[in-house]
């Protein structure tokens, strides 16, 4: 996709330049050249496996081609299946979409539930802001120029496949919408030791400085509090992040549950850090540690009994986060839980 912008948006400087747009685009390539209107940048999905990182991650593409649909490092961020029971994805960026496909499903148009709560395991807070514009209650391309509406998927769906909506920015939309979305982030790593304990998610606007200046796009800001469970004004949304998987679903509110799973909660290997192997300590426990946190999780939903509570479950392998070569025995194993409780009837059965 080709972007014309007036010249003043883009530093002259040929670093700053990429710099700039390396920061505005994050995980799509981009590039700019001069034109007689001022700067056409061209977007495209990244085609090299070191992008992300994983020396396995031939492997890895491999066995997704061979069980869900033929896919090669271009179509990475293209990569969804969906059965019964849950969402699988390459890029988390697709959990929006399941979260739509949910609204359309389950919740009245427009409607708004008194409370959801997003059960969150990752080892990052996904809290950045998308390439999408707030116009009062309508969210908008910015890339496309297209209406995102949240209770059609069709438009989440071509959003992610814009850019617009990316990899640890597909949070923003849903807090932004709703007015009462308790957050529990479960994480494993230093982020939640450091963070560990109560906070509020403070819905903000972030003002566009590119693709269309000034105009306001859905933002999120997180600061600790000592009860946020209280907060219910519309914007502020409770937020608790933990290493305790106890701790994780205690006194949950009423209403419909949304489980996002980044596997990197359980490896983080790369962290998309193309220095991983010389960057100070990895999150890189083996299969057999991986496999018995996925047990721990799901036997936790069930103690519980949260999971008969749960209304979408949304998987992403994150490559160049979560290595390439557990891909396959840890989800065959999350596959294994949901069956079985499926089995039990204590799983929802929609795709």
């Amino acid at each position: 996709m080709t972007i014309i912008v007036s010249r003043e948006l883009l530093p002259e400087a040929e670093a700053e330049r990429q710099q700039f747009l390396k920061r505005y685009f994050c995980e799509l390539v981009a590039s700019a050249r001069e034109v007689s209107e001022g700067w056409s940048i061209d977007l495209t999905r990244p085609n090299d496996p070191d992008f992300y990182i994983d020396p396995n991650l031939t492997q890895g593409l491999e066995w997704w081609s061979s069980n869900f649909s033929s896919t090669n490092v271009a179509a990475i961020p293209s990569a969804v299946y969906r059965t019964q029971g849950l969402q699988l994805s390459l890029n988390d960026s697709w959990t929006l979409y399941s979260w739509s496909r949910w609204l359309q499903e389950s919740v009245a148009p427009h409607d708004s539930p008194e409370s959801i709560t997003v059960l969150h395991l990752d080892d990052h807070d996904d809290l950045m802001v998308p390439r999408v514009a707030l116009d009062g209650e309508v969210f908008r391309d910015l890339i496309t120029g297209s209406k995102i509406e949240l209770w059609c998927p069709e438009t989440v769906e071509s959003a992610i496949r814009s850019g617009a909506i990316g990899i640890g920015s597909f949070m923003a939309p849903i807090l932004h919408k709703f007015r009462n979305v308790h957050v529990r982030h479960l994480c494993s790593t230093e982020y939640s030791k450091s963070r560990q304990g109560a906070h509020l998610v403070h819905s903000v606007i972030v003002l566009d400085e590119l693709l269309s200046p000034g105009s306001h796009r859905p933002g999120l800001e997180l600061s600790r509090q000592d009860n946020p469970v209280s907060a219910v004004r519309q914007g502020d949304h409770p937020y608790i992040v933990t290493d305790d998987l106890s701790h994780w679903l205690e006194d949950l509110p009423d209403g419909p549950i949304l489980v996002h799973i980044d596997m990197d909660y359980f490896n983080n290997r790369f962290n998309g850090d193309s220095d991983w192997v010389d960057y100070g300590p990895k999150y890189d426990p083996p299969l057999d540690d991986v496999v018995a946190r996925i047990d721990a999780v799901f036997g936790s939903l069930e103690k519980t009994n949260v999971a008969e509570r749960v209304s979408d479950l949304a998987v992403a392998l994150s490559p160049g986060f979560f290595p390439a070569d557990l891909w396959a025995p840890s989800i065959k194993r999350i596959q294994d839980h949901v069956d079985r409780l499926i089995a039990a009837r204590k799983w929802t059965t929609r795709k």
